[in-house]
């Protein structure tokens, strides 16, 4: 590979070179300025803080409290001229700048919340307006669209995109969230987009990146538009644009300090039984044992259940017995889950100074996370932009540094949250044993041979911990030797070193077990990324109708990871944490990979008066994660559009815009590294083979066709439509082989994904006048999907307990288990006698026999027998399952994590000095299955099986919930298959803002020229049905995506916040 990777790049680099000579001839040191002022064109006020700057070009400022502005040092040539401001529509004017001289232009504004003038970055061939684009890009201003601020930056464009879903899989402090842009593009891979940040191209996450910093983002959603991204782009781009000085007027300097404090708390909670099994005293003050007498606690072992008869019959047991006064009663998690608040404080310096702008901020970040006793988050951040012109050279440098320690929590079973949902309502968590005067390690009044260890003594025992440092930076060198062509050279680097701690008391109790003997773990990890490219970009207009946009890129990338890690157990004493002092052998490992990819682009936009716009657009990627034999790829993207609405002979006053457009490209999904080669198992000193290589190996392909159509209507409601469908053909999976091959799998290109999506969005201004601004938007999508072809047998993905079902035919996350029987004639076997069946309240079909009826369990004395149907037993009025009849059947799909329908509402209102902002989201059709609820009923702790208060009628003994039904063993079933539907209250945000003369004059005379006071909330009130903390949970162990691996499994909860931000000036 690297021959052919080294000729092309020197073919390429002398192409480049050739064609920066052919221009030297025109380069010179002649430059002139361009001056002018911005106005309002209904009354001529003038216009602070628009947006002015030269199309193809990195100069531009704002206007001055005058409505002037001034761009010095500007090299001769033809510009476009561009002016923008929130609250107005965006105007262009052509400007000859000639050397020595200042041209003029003065722009007169109109006011409208409704424009499509946006200038468009990412995924073309230069700077486009919207309205010149031929495939969707949509884009976040944050100052416009998030006026609550976020904790993350997955937040800032949560509900705020149609057709991109954004999930907060965990609540743990600092925690990833998960993406899904339109539909699924890998079984096996992740569905993270690729991230670009400030040109800086990275797969290492934005959980550390500081959303303060954001002015912008830009969300590609598939390859009909991110095809320019090649391989890595399959999953679609988000490209974040961060604050610079460059908005301040020249010779300004600014200073803001921003302050803000959240109070978070939990809403939903799983709930708990408050009452018990177990038999008691006629006076209801202790409970007994089998043999009649009362017990002690805590108690081990198992007293005699509720039953009537023996003790020991859980068919006739109902949970109903109210807890002894002695023991206090109540939820565990809600005593120990305490989210305490978050608060963060930023200042940040900017200017911008001749040919010189800068930013440079500042944050700290505490948040308590959501347990007592546990560590949550502290975050220190810091960035660094600076822009400085040189005649015909613009240089950009962006700096980023940030420092994460936070407390890491086990989120699957046998975790700190497991147990904690694991507790009965009697349990004292903190209870002392008097015997060592520390925290009791069981916790429960009365605990059984399967009890868990109590979560706070785990707690108050080990320690684990993350810390995480980040340096992120990158430089642009742009050289304008004319008018029409740039030049850009782009070095840039994301650099992330993990380490990882976790130590264990020796001494600890275990339940029925000998005491543990501690353990301790150390890991690092480092991750470098390196990319560098160089550009040509034209800017051409070729005659008085036709412009062209061309740019021509060659780039190389380079991956290292390297990390080691080292564990044991066997320590000899307390407190001493050294790895040293691991007895016997310790376990060793220690990696190193290192990637290295390059690929070349040509793209080109032609658009001809104005209306009609095509796109061409070719690339080449090679990669060392590819198979030797397929080490080269192809990508295109061909899109057009028609601006109906400049037709001459369209005459339609009120549809101020009309764009339909179509657009179809590909991109790629890269192979995990050590997918192409055989891998190898060291076990017990034999050597072991795994995974059998693939020298045919090839990236996952997306091809993706968009129609669309743009418009706006009497320039108050702009309306975006799209239809999508997607084809992810040769997706990876891990095939088995046989025997015979000597290993036991293979990856291979062996599936395809289709889907199709549909979009909506509809932006409208309710009230624009010069003292209130009211708009609101709305965003609808729906995304199916089907794995349309796959080459092994249908195999199911699993992680710990909950799984997802990998099938030709199927939905990607789909669950499958086994589905309680609701219909006689259709669920059981043919020749059955339907007379003995009913459905009960619940809406499961259950044996009931001859005569009898499925509430006439306790006035008859029916809980607890048998009969039997056409060769079946069955239970008298369990729900039909296999572990409580003689009857089975296959697992049969039990529902999919992919919804019918995603909305959201948002809402902006200005009046004067005051703001408020509020945006609800939506969520329709998907399920999640509740494998915490399911667990939770093995031993009687989930609040369905409580059934005091319920009429005899109505009562279920523990049996219908525990191993022989509903829990089942903690088999998959649709009984905890839950409706994932909820309507939330995602952002609210009230605010009041002072400024200039507004301010008292002791604040003036500080230098304060702006104040803000922000009363915000999130996540404030969620609508929903769903049995636990939050129907928005997942892991991205299932499909790439917790908006795809939709598991509740002992997850850290989300919160909700209620707080205020508070933002000075100077």
């Amino acid at each position: 590979m690297s021959v052919s990777l080294v000729g092309r790049a020197r073919l390429f680099l002398a192409a480049f070179c050739a064609l920066a000579a052919a221009v030297t001839g025109e380069v010179g040191a002649q430059t002139g300025a361009v001056t002018g002022s911005v106005t309002t064109a209904t009354d001529g006020r003038p216009l602070v803080s628009a947006q002015v700057f030269l199309s193809g070009a990195s100069m531009g400022g704002l206007t001055n409290p005058q409505g002037r502005f001034l761009i010095q040092n500007v090299p001769a040539g033809e510009y476009q001229v561009n002016v923008e401001r929130i609250g107005f529509r965006s105007l262009t004017q052509t400007v000859q700048v000639r050397a020595g001289e200042t041209a003029v232009v003065d722009f007169r504004l109109e006011e409208r919340a409704i424009t499509m003038e946006g200038i468009v970055v990412t995924g073309v061939a230069a700077e486009t307006p919207e309205t010149q684009l031929p495939f969707t890009v949509s884009r976040v201003d944050v100052d416009q669209l998030s006026q609550t601020p976020s904790p993350t930056v997955g937040g800032l464009l949560q509900s705020k995109v149609a057709g991109a879903k954004v999930v907060q899989g965990s609540g743990l402090p600092g925690s990833e969230p998960s993406f899904q842009l339109r539909g699924p593009t890998s079984i096996t891979g992740s569905q993270t987009p690729l991230l670009v940040i400030d040109g800086v191209i990275t797969n290492g996450g934005i959980a550390d990146i500081d959303p303060a910093d954001v002015e912008s983002m830009e969300i590609v959603k598939g390859a009909a538009a991110a095809a320019l991204f090649g391989s890595r782009a399959s999953a679609g781009v988000i490209q974040i644009t961060t604050r610079t000085g460059a908005h301040l007027r020249d010779g300004q300097t600014q200073f803001t300090f921003r302050t803000s404090y959240q109070a978070n708390s939990i809403e939903h909670y799983y709930g708990v039984a408050q009452h018990h099994q177990w038999r008691m005293d006629a006076n209801q003050t202790a409970i007994l044992d089998v043999a009649g007498n009362p017990i002690t606690f805590p108690y081990r072992g198992t007293p005699a259940l509720n039953d009537g008869g023996n003790g020991r019959n859980a068919y006739t047991t109902f949970m109903v017995n109210p807890y002894p006064s002695s023991v206090q009663v109540g939820d565990p998690v809600k005593q120990f889950f305490d989210p305490g608040g978050r608060l963060t404080n930023y200042v940040a310096l900017a200017g911008n100074e001749g040919n010189t702008n800068y930013r440079i901020s500042f944050d700290q970040t505490h948040e308590q996370g959501a347990i007592k006793l546990a560590k949550g988050l502290d975050q220190y951040n810091t960035r660094v932009n600076v822009s400085q012109r040189f005649g015909d050279f613009d240089i950009s440098a962006q700096a980023y540094f940030a420092k994460r320690d936070r407390g890491l929590m086990d989120e699957g079973g046998g975790g700190i949250i497991r147990g904690l949902t694991f507790a009965t309502a009697a349990a004292d968590l903190m209870a002392v044993d008097p015997a060592t005067g520390e925290v009791s390690a069981i916790g429960e009044p009365i605990y059984q041979g399967n009890v868990t260890r109590n979560p706070m003594y785990d707690l108050l025992n080990t320690t684990s911990e993350e810390s995480r440092v980040r340096g992120m930076g990158g430089v642009d060198v742009n050289w304008a030797p004319t008018s029409w062509l740039t030049f850009q050279g782009n070095g840039s680097f994301d650099r992330i070193a993990t380490d990882r701690y976790y130590y264990e008391r020796p001494g600890l109790e275990r339940p029925f077990n000998t005491p543990a003997t501690g353990a301790i773990s150390r890991g690092n990890d480092v991750r470098l990324e390196m990319n560098a490219s160089l550009t040509a970009s034209l800017n051409l207009r070729l005659s008085e109708d036709l412009t062209m946009r061309g740019r021509l890129r060659y780039l190389m990338e380079s991956l290292d990871e390297n990390g080691f890690s080292v564990s044991g157990s066997n320590l000899p004493v307390k407190d001493v944490e050294k790895i040293s002092l691991i007895g016997g052998t310790p376990n060793l490992d220690s990696y190193n990979r290192a990637v290295r990819s390059m690929g070349m682009f040509a793209i080109s936009s032609l658009t001809y008066q104005d209306k009609y716009i095509v796109d061409f657009l070719g690339r080449r990627d090679g990669s060392s994660l590819f198979g030797i034999e397929e080490r080269w790829q192809n990508y295109y993207r061909f899109s057009g559009a028609w601006r109906v609405s400049q037709e001459p002979w369209f005459n339609v006053d009120w549809i101020t815009e009309l764009k339909p457009r179509y657009s179809i490209g590909t991109a790629g999904g890269r192979p995990a590294f050590a997918a192409q080669y055989q891998t190898y198992e060291v076990s017990a000193g034999a050597i072991i083979p795994r995974t059998l290589g693939n020298n045919q190996l090839k990236p996952e392909l997306a091809t993706e066709q968009e129609w669309g159509i743009d418009a706006i209507f009497a320039e108050r409601i702009r309306v975006q439509a799209n239809y999508v469908r997607t084809k992810i053909e040769d997706a990876l999976i891990l095939a088995p082989l046989p025997s015979v091959a000597g290993f036991e799998a293979q990856w291979r290109n062996g599936a395809t994904i289709e889907s199709n999506t549909r979009e909506f969005s509809l932006d409208a201004s309710i009230i624009e006048t010069q003292d209130m601004l009211w708009s609101a938007r709305l965003n609808l999508d729906r995304t199916k999907n089907r794995i349309t072809h796959l080459s092994v047998a249908p195999y199911r993905i699993s992680d710990y307990r909950a799984g997802m079902y990998v099938r030709e035919g199927e939905v990607l996350g789909s669950f499958y288990g086994w589905r309680w029987p609701t219909d006689c004639a259709q669920d059981l076997p043919a020749g059955t006698d339907c007379s003995q069946f009913q459905v009960n309240d619940e809406g499961y079909l259950v044996w009931v026999g001859s005569g009898n009826n499925w509430n006439e369990g306790i006035s008859k004395g029916l809980w607890g027998t048998s009969g039997t149907d056409n060769g079946i037993t069955y239970s008298w009025g369990l729900p039909i399952g296999p572990l409580n009849s003689s009857f089975n059947a296959e697992d049969q799909k039990l529902g999919d994590s992919e919804p019918s329908l995603n909305a959201s509402f948002l809402q902006n209102f200005e009046w004067k000095n005051f703001g408020a902002s509020l945006l609800f989201d939506a969520e329709f059709g998907a399920q999640v299955y509740n494998q915490t609820a399911q667990w939770r009923c093995r031993d009687g702790h989930c609040p369905m099986m409580d059934q005091f208060g319920k009429s005899p009628e109505t009562m279920k003994p523990i049996t219908y919930y525990n191993a022989r039904g509903m829990y089942s063993n903690n088999k998959n079933n649709s009984y905890f298959t839950e409706d994932a539907d909820y309507v939330k209250l995602r952002e609210l945000s009230v605010r009041y803002t002072l400024g200039g003369d507004q301010l008292p004059s002791m604040m003036q005379g500080w230098g304060i020229s702006r104040a803000t006071l922000n009363l915000t909330g999130r996540n404030l009130h969620t609508w929903t049905e769903y049995r636990g903390f939050d129907p928005e949970v997942g892991k991205n162990t299932f499909g790439g995506s917790a908006a795809v691996g939709r598991i509740d499994e002992y997850f850290y909860p989300n919160f909700r916040s209620v707080g205020f931000d508070i933002e000075i000036v100077f």
